[in-house]
């Protein structure tokens, strides 16, 4: 029988920036312009909300790829 996972365990984690690794298979490609948009709101507004997912067994970045791009 197929078991529905009805939670996950979510853990917040500091790392370095240099510490993680994009996917290799991520889709989505983010433009200059986009990562310009980003760089700036983060210069201007700070960066606070945890909007970068890090898959715990690889160091993969699940979500969160047009940030880090901004951050550099």
């Amino acid at each position: 029988m197929n078991q529905v996972l009805k939670s996950a365990e979510l853990m917040v984690v500091r790392k370095r920036f240099d510490e993680i690794k994009p996917h290799p298979k991520n889709p989505r490609v983010h433009d200059k312009r986009q990562i310009d948009k980003l760089r700036h709101s983060i210069r201007t507004h700070g960066f606070s909300k945890g909007s970068i997912v890090i898959q715990k067994s690889t160091g993969y970045i699940i979500a969160g790829h047009g940030i880090v791009q901004a951050y550099y």
